[in-house]
């Protein structure tokens, strides 16, 4: 069987970022990746980093994203190709976008149609 292919562990010349992240999403720490770094070697070594720090990994270090522990305390190692910095917003949100949309029933009943039909 194949293994899954982790989309942040593929070749391109797009920026990547190491981030860890409290389990509030907020960012603690970040580091942005030379495009020609190799991903697996730099996962292993901010892996190495955490545990050098008393962090504990809980799962397995082969993925993109790997949860920590020490004591009471949480986070998130992940590679992404989101600069954590970057405060704007997304381009296409489906919240705001479906709130400019009338209701259902409103377009119905310009139409004449009944909403029991």
């Amino acid at each position: 069987m194949d293994c899954y292919a982790v989309p942040a562990y593929s070749t391109n010349a797009s920026p990547r970022f190491v981030v860890v992240w409290d389990l509030h999403w907020n960012v603690i720490e970040s580091h942005q990746l030379e495009p020609t770094q190799d991903l697996p070697d730099a996962m292993a070594a901010a892996v190495a980093r955490l545990a050098g720090d008393g962090w504990h990994a809980n799962g397995s270090t082969l993925s993109s994203l790997v949860y920590f522990y020490r004591g009471n305390e949480r986070r998130l190692l992940m590679f992404t190709p989101k600069d954590p910095d970057r405060t704007a917003h997304e381009a296409f949100i489906p919240f705001t976008e479906m709130a400019r949309m009338a209701p259902v029933h409103e377009h119905r009943e310009a139409r004449g149609d009944s909403i029991l039909q």
